[in-house]
């Protein structure tokens, strides 16, 4: 009996221990990763594992489940945004083409390295040989979910839009920065509704990313948004980009 009043006791003891009593530890801007917002395909990893449903919304970097197409929307707070080109390259004999790199696309003309016009096809020299690329036009958005600040767990997370699905992403970019400036409010002014439509090609089934504008965001979510954005732009962060997989970009989305 006395051993078992001694393990409830240990027991309580480890509940209520505080955060603190495990200390701290350095923790740099470059230490940080941004999650990604991935839409589960068919061709998928996690779905291919029997990790997830495709349909199914989840982050890259714990496969937790944020959402689902058609039957369980979820809001985020965007805040901050990127495009870029995905390059990818044409591997021989196969045929196939492969994530080779991320450029961040200059609008400027006037600025050195101006790329918004090249091609979506191109050719570079790659490892000494004359390589046929691909030029995939992306949206990048960095966002707060407002359940998790609710729950005191945010973290940035980041969705992406491209291919068939960048009409999107010029959607919500024109939510932020056109909509939302002429009415002169901040970019996250308003959370936005995440979906995603069912779609079919030559190449089979997947499923299309999906905006709408909801409800204004809380003020207090606007000014942790606003420390996340002021921390973000001051430094180089690192993303957890799930595209070395040539799949995605063969025509499923």
């Amino acid at each position: 009996m006395a051993n078992i009043e001694v393990k409830k006791q240990q027991v309580v003891e480890v509940a209520e221990m505080s955060a603190d009593a495990w200390g701290t530890h350095d923790v740099s801007q470059n230490d940080l990763i941004i999650p990604q917002i991935l839409v589960m395909q068919g061709l998928s990893v996690a779905v291919s594992d029997g990790k997830a449903v495709m349909g199914e919304f989840r982050c890259s970097l714990t496969n937790k489940l944020l959402g689902k197409a058609e039957s369980s929307s979820f809001e985020i707070i965007p805040f901050m945004s990127q495009e870029v080109f995905t390059i990818m390259r044409q591997e021989m004999p196969s045929g196939n083409f492969v994530y080779h790199r991320t450029d961040a696309i200059i609008k400027n003309p006037m600025q050195k390295g101006y790329n918004d016009n090249l091609p979506w096809e191109d050719t570079e020299e790659i490892d000494g040989r004359k390589t046929s690329i691909k030029r995939i036009r992306r949206y990048n958005f960095f966002c707060l979910l407002p359940s998790e600040i609710e729950d005191g767990s945010a973290m940035p997370y980041f969705i992406s839009f491209k291919s068939t699905s960048v009409k999107e992403g010029k959607k919500l970019f024109n939510l932020m920065y056109i909509r939302n400036a002429s009415a002169k409010l901040p970019p996250c002014a308003y959370k936005i509704k995440i979906d995603a439509t069912k779609t079919k090609n030559d190449k089979g089934t997947f499923y299309v990313p999906t905006v709408e504008q909801a409800d204004k965001t809380k003020q207090e979510h606007v000014t942790l948004a606003y420390e996340w954005f002021k921390r973000m732009s001051n430094t180089e962060v690192k993303l957890d980009e799930v595209e070395k997989d040539a799949t995605e970009f063969n025509g499923q989305f």
